[in-house]
């Protein structure tokens, strides 16, 4: 349920049931309920609409809409605040940052680069799998050299090394290391290219209404995780943050009291036929005291991966 405390704090419930294959994803049902009005009620394509106030019930058929029914009915008829909703959820980001990506396209754009920034008014903005790291960089740089020393002073703090654009040679983005040697970020490890996407996410100005994360810990050495568990709850001050992992190294660096209050940890359990199968860890271990125990004494992670009490909880 979500309250909406400009509106008067309305109640929102919105629902989505997937189904999941190698080849395509598919939506089985699709619920909206606004202040107990059932706005959409769509099953396998087709189902009915109304207005916020309950009044303009329609049939509905999911082939006339465009991806979700919420951002195709907001559209039309009294459904403001559904509107609202279906803008939110398209603010939404979610980032698999690909270091290859990034380097790619610092090699292939280096000149490209220059001469758009020095004409083009559009600011560059990071997107999903980070390739556009450059251009964000020399943005910053030219346009908004305070962010672009925030994360200059950030990357000297985690690995003692400096950001400069230098321009002499060539209008590229150097690393300048603790010796002075300059490094373009086409030659930079897949951890540091990885790590300043992240600061970049942290300090950019169009910040998404959600921001999701694939396995951040990624080639990151286990010494500096405890860093990228700071930066993520710094980001989650400004937006709502989601991040998958396998790390139990990185769930150490979470408390315990952290997910009794910020932080939710969900665990995911395939159950054969029946599907997957979500769990609030804070939940089990209210009810679970060797589960608590282990956590506090041991931390998250180790609690999640190492003590096997998630598997027999999840096998009862």
């Amino acid at each position: 349920t979500i309250e909406d405390d400009e509106d008067n704090n309305d109640k929102i419930e919105y629902k989505l049931v997937l189904s999941i294959s190698e080849n395509n994803t598919l939506i089985n049902k699709e619920y909206l309920l606004v202040n107990e009005i059932e706005v959409i009620n769509i099953i396998d394509g087709q189902g009915i609409v109304k207005d916020e106030n309950g009044e303009n019930s329609l049939p509905y058929n999911f082939s006339e809409g465009d991806g979700l029914t919420l951002a195709d009915v907001g559209k039309y008829g009294n459904k403001p605040i559904t509107k609202k909703l279906a803008s939110y959820i398209k603010d939404w980001k979610f980032y698999d940052v690909d270091p290859d990506s990034v380097r790619r396209h610092s090699i292939m754009s280096k000149f490209v680069i220059y001469k758009y920034l020095q004409h083009d008014e559009r600011i560059p903005s990071l997107d999903t799998d980070g390739s556009e790291v450059e251009d964000v960089l020399q943005y910053w740089h030219r346009r908004d050299k305070n962010n672009f020393d925030k994360v200059s002073q950030e990357l000297y703090e985690c690995l003692k090394i400096k950001l400069k654009l230098d321009d002499v040679a060539e209008p590229l983005i150097k690393v300048i290391e603790e010796d002075g040697k300059k490094i373009a970020l086409s030659n930079m490890s897949d951890g540091t290219l990885r790590l300043i996407a992240y600061f970049i996410m942290l300090y950019q100005s169009d910040v998404p209404t959600l921001i999701g994360i694939e396995e951040p810990e990624r080639n990151f050495h286990p010494g500096i995780l405890q860093d990228i568990a700071d930066l993520i709850k710094r980001l989650s001050k400004r937006t709502q943050v989601i991040f998958t992992t396998h790390s139990s190294q990185l769930l150490d660096c979470f408390s315990t009291e952290e997910i009794s209050s910020d932080i939710s940890v969900i665990l995911l359990n395939q159950k054969g036929e029946i599907g997957t199968q979500a769990c609030l860890l804070d939940k089990l271990a209210e009810n679970r005291d060797d589960l608590s125990d282990w956590m506090n004494d041991f931390g998250i992670g180790s609690a999640i991966y190492h003590s096997h009490l998630i598997e027999g909880i999840f096998a009862d």
